[in-house]
């Protein structure tokens, strides 16, 4: 069954539990994931890029994986990560993507944070989670700039700090708030 990855990792969070993504390919590797996560009654998120569909295009592929995770037992994400154009990003979620990701991070930091934002609100009006490229120490800084009080490498917050960090930028990002 096709789910927002809102839901599915809300979920997760209340049940403690870990949710394997995984990019694709092809349509062998993706069998393989849905038959596995049936067999294990897991949830899973099936992943694609445009760097990882050079022989076959978004609108070739996406009838296929929505169709196979619609009739999957278990609930399935189709994310469509690192979208590096506004175009491609949009027909992804025409095409019936469940989550995407912008990476703007070619952008300036201001750039990049509005146009992510102008995505993230346009993906929650469709009911599609939105996640950025968010790993930029910038862009983590500007959310959780004074948590991390001058913190600036990931190595230097002890777990419980990291843990802090990567519940506020879920709030953040799969909230269905705008």
């Amino acid at each position: 069954m096709l789910v927002s990855a809102t839901e599915m990792l809300k979920k997760a969070r209340e049940g403690k539990y870990a949710v394997g993504q995984f990019n694709i390919n092809n349509l062998e590797w993706t069998k393989a994931i849905l038959q596995t996560a049936e067999e294990m009654k897991s949830p899973v998120i099936i992943g694609t890029a445009e760097v990882l569909l050079p022989y076959g295009g978004l609108r070739e592929l996406a009838p296929l994986l929505t169709d196979m995770a619609k009739r999957a037992s278990v609930p399935v994400v189709l994310h469509f990560d690192h979208g590096l154009t506004e175009e491609k990003v949009n027909l992804a979620m025409d095409l019936g993507f469940s989550s995407i990701m912008y990476d703007c991070s070619t952008l300036d930091f201001d750039g990049n944070l509005k146009a992510v934002a102008e995505m993230v609100k346009k993906a929650h009006s469709k009911g599609i989670t939105a996640v950025p490229d968010c790993m930029a120490a910038e862009l983590i800084d500007a959310i959780c700039g004074e948590f991390l009080a001058g913190k600036k490498a990931a190595g230097q917050l002890s777990d419980i700090e990291l843990d802090e960090v990567v519940n506020v930028l879920l709030t953040v990002f799969i909230s269905d708030n705008d």
